[in-house]
């Protein structure tokens, strides 16, 4: 077919007529410049139509703009009537085009963290592919900074880019609401063998037909044309009809939403039919939507969607039991089946589809590729069989690819199983000093830091990006990196959480909108954060629990450094950063299952003494680091009072209740501080008593009952453990509040003890917790069994001639259950 002029085409395309908003095509041609080079990689562009999706906006495909000359889209920048022509070409109804310039506006040091700062600016304007006008004309920029080039370019981008989608979306919904469409149905109009003369012909014979409403040109490709055909009718009226316009076009087929015209009369000359019943096919694969498959993500995959196939009904009536196979040979052993049991008349519907992969074969895929799924599509209507086939392209990720649409998918890379992991983990931990007055978590914690900073390890910025859509993080699997070395926040993030986890410390991942980090579960509860800092600046609290911010990528920095700048960051963030988000491992693995990469390298690890030595260091600046040994009221009085006790600093406890009482008074909460410091110093009658001489009532009644409950289950006193709880269970009302005071979880109670659970030398939570429901049920029937001498009537009672005399640790053990009047 002749090249059709600019003349004719405004001839041929009558009126306005777009689609309902969410099937409007859309063209972006952006010129990205970044740091002063043509950007081959269109992070802007990606960044647009990502915006343009949410909105529901149908895209045309950057592959099919490698037929068009350069010169062309560079011209269509600043020529609307260009810009037009190229969209009618791929068959848009918009283009957006314009320039896209990201450049670096500097750095700047956090907490001893180097941020790279990007500036994106768009300049964009969208033309009306019918009509060449222009409908929107704007600028925007947006900054953002990261410790990583590419995602601060990113991040940039779609801060600029979502202003012009946002906008843009406004005044085209505006355009659709004032002209909306004309009357009827929209029919697909093929055309074949005609020029422009004949094409002509053909646009003023439809013009002839009863319901005609206008003619749009959607794509021409050699000697064919396809239009989108207004038209208020069905397809045995135009049958009927066209043949009475006189029209030299003759209908070769008709079927669904397609009409299939040929220039030229058929008849006994030829010995052709003047009209065939030639039909399209009734079912077809209108869309196929698999944006990349990322390796790390093959769990998630068997379970959740890949992508979408999208099935068009072309037909009056339903068609059902249709089957979609897809396979990728080079990755999967099996097709998957997807069967469709219904599909209404004249619908098009999408599909999900999920894949199960071969996760070694996309393990060993080191670097992005382009594959071809084949799908094919498989239905039986009016008892006859159809089946089509065809091939896709599907982009594979390499292995260490990762997006950020689901935060969840870092916990893929979390592989606290692999072989190397845990002999490093394994390693580090075990030098943890069990002595230190800290949180057992925390010495653990501070051990596998310590040992990591021993490793020599350096930070560098990620340097990958994919091709084929948004610029993607890189991240290394904690063997790789063990082996390399050289990793960015995301790559010591994941490695630091890797190695707690297997250790079985809980982790999350902090995230912000241009930087991750990591904290982790001290395994104290709330109410004795002290135990962890006196500085609730530097801590979190979630899920009731005390967590410990770190700053990973601090990695020749001490402990306390990177835990300093880690909450420095978070407190920072809080409430100020719209992106601050916390995902912990558990959740993430709810989602996306680990799979290692079987990497094995050989780790140099540090000599033991070294090792130890720099373990020592790290615990000593820890408790000796400022803020942790002064007050300035009663209440961080008492809480330095449980640090000491904590600490097992008996002489300088006592010391300070002394000073405290004198600057205070003789107040509830000093003796009670002073009744639970006689309790963990080993003298129990000493602390029966100061319990008895405390006046209160309420939950203070209760929480000293409790005390005392906790005091008589250390001396083996089961009888007189199980009345005290049951007098605190009368107060308060359940034994779930009782136990909440103490700071354990009654709902989890096992139906059987396990071995290590029935030591009588040992403190178990669990038997504490068949004690409360003993002591519940006697409240409940008022059969409380009198213990052998009453709690307040003791006489020279053992120190502790039940768990301590065989374990003096477990005073350590239980120092966190007591009740204190602070909160």
């Amino acid at each position: 077919m002749k090249k059709i002029t600019m003349a004719l085409l405004f001839v041929l395309i009558l009126g306005f007529i777009v689609n309902a908003q969410n099937k409007s095509k859309i063209m972006v041609l952006l010129d990205e410049i970044i740091d002063g080079d043509r950007n081959p990689k269109k992070t802007a562009t990606v960044a647009l139509e990502k915006e343009l999706l949410g909105y529901g906006y149908q895209l045309i495909d950057e592959n099919q703009f490698a037929k068009l000359n350069q010169a062309d889209l560079q011209a269509s920048k600043d020529n609307p009537a260009k810009a037009a022509e190229l969209g009618r070409q791929l068959g848009a109804e918009v283009v957006i085009s314009g320039n896209a310039e990201i450049a670096s506006a500097g750095e700047k040091e956090i907490m001893g963290v180097t941020t790279i700062l990007y500036e994106c600016t768009l300049d964009a304007k969208a033309v009306l592919v019918q009509t060449a006008d222009i409908i929107y004309s704007a600028s925007s920029s947006g900054r953002r900074s990261s410790q990583g080039k590419l995602k601060a370019m990113q991040d940039a981008s779609k801060l600029a880019a979502g202003k012009i989608a946002a906008e843009f979306n406004d005044i085209f919904s505006k355009i659709i609401g004032q002209r909306g469409s004309l009357a009827g149905g929209k029919l697909q109009l093929r055309i074949s063998g005609a020029d422009n003369a004949q094409l002509a012909e053909l646009e003023s014979s439809l013009k002839k037909l009863e319901g005609f409403g206008s003619l749009y040109l959607r794509f021409m490709d050699g000697p064919g044309a396809i239009f989108d055909f207004e038209y208020n009718g069905n397809l045995e009226k135009f049958r009927e009809d066209f043949p009475k316009t006189g029209s030299k076009f003759s209908i070769l087929g008709l079927g669904g939403n397609r009409i299939d015209l040929k220039y030229g009369l058929f008849g006994a000359a030829t010995g052709e039919a003047a009209i065939s019943m030639l039909e399209s096919d009734p079912l077809e694969i209108s869309g196929f939507d698999f944006p990349g498959i990322f390796p790390a993500n093959a769990g998630y995959y068997a379970r959740n969607p890949v992508g979408n196939v999208t099935l068009q009904n072309t037909i009056s009536e339903p068609i059902n039991n249709a089957r979609i196979r897809i396979n990728i040979p080079d990755y999967m052993d099996l097709p998957t089946d997807v069967q469709v049991r219904e599909i209404a008349p004249n619908s098009e519907n999408s599909y999900p589809v999920s894949l199960v992969l071969d996760n070694k074969k996309l393990q060993a895929n080191n670097n992005e590729q382009v594959t071809q799924a084949n799908v094919q599509l498989s239905y039986k209507l009016k008892g006859k069989d159809f089946s089509k086939e065809f091939n896709r392209p599907v982009v594979i990720h390499d292995r260490n690819a990762l997006s950020w649409d689901d935060p969840k998918a870092i916990g893929a890379f979390v592989t606290p199983n692999d072989d190397v992991v845990s002999r490093v983990a394994r390693n580090f931990a075990t030098k943890a000093d069990r002595s230190v007055a800290l949180p057992n978590n925390m010495l653990v914690a501070v051990a596998v830091w310590a040992g990591l900073t021993s490793l020599d390890l350096r930070y560098v910025q990620d340097p990958r990006s994919s091709a084929y859509q948004s610029v993607l993080d890189y991240i290394q699997y904690p063997a790789e990196f063990l082996a390399s070395k050289t990793g960015d926040c995301d790559d010591s993030s994941v490695l630091f959480a890797t190695l707690l986890e297997n250790v079985n410390i809980p982790t999350a991942f902090i995230m912000t909108s241009d930087h991750i980090f990591v904290m982790f579960d001290s395994g104290v509860p709330e109410k004795n954060f002290e135990e962890v800092n006196t500085d609730k600046s530097k801590i979190i609290i979630k899920d009731g629990r005390v967590w410990v911010p770190v700053e990973t990528t601090l990695l020749n920095f001490s402990f306390a450094d990177a835990w300093t700048a880690g909450a420095a960051e978070y407190h920072g963030s809080s409430g100020a950063d719209p992106g601050l988000n916390i995902v912990t491992t558990s959740e993430a693995w709810s989602v996306f299952t680990p799979f290692s990469p079987g990497i094995t390298p050989e780790i140099n690890l540090p000599q033991p003494e070294a090792l130890l030595s720099k373990i020592k260091s790290e615990y000593n600046s820890i408790i000796n680091s400022g803020g942790r040994l002064s007050y300035s009221s009663e209440e961080e009085g008492i809480r330095l009072v449980k640090v000491l006790l904590n600490q097992q600093n008996f002489s300088g406890t006592f010391n300070l209740l002394e000073k405290m009482k004198s600057e205070f008074g003789d107040t509830q909460p000093i003796k009670l501080a002073y009744a639970n410091y006689y309790f963990l110093n080993n003298q129990p009658n000493e602390s029966l008593k100061a319990y008895s001489e405390i006046s209160a009532e309420g939950e203070a009644a209760a929480g000293i009952d409790i005390n005392k409950g906790l005091l008589y289950y250390l001396e083996g006193d089961t009888a007189s453990a199980v009345e005290a709880f049951a007098s605190g269970i009368q107060i308060l009302g359940s034994a779930e509040k009782v136990a909440e005071i103490i700071g354990i979880n009654l709902s989890d109670l096992p139906l059987t003890l396990r071995g290590a659970d029935k030591s009588r030398n040992k403190v178990s939570n669990t038997e504490l917790k068949n004690l409360m429901k003993k002591a519940a049920e006697g409240v409940k029937s008022d059969e409380i069994k009198t213990a052998s001498a009453k709690p307040n009537e003791r006489k020279n009672a053992l120190a502790y001639g039940g768990r301590l005399s065989a374990d003096p640790t477990q005073l350590k053990n239980i120092s966190g259950l007591l009740y204190w009047l602070v909160k």
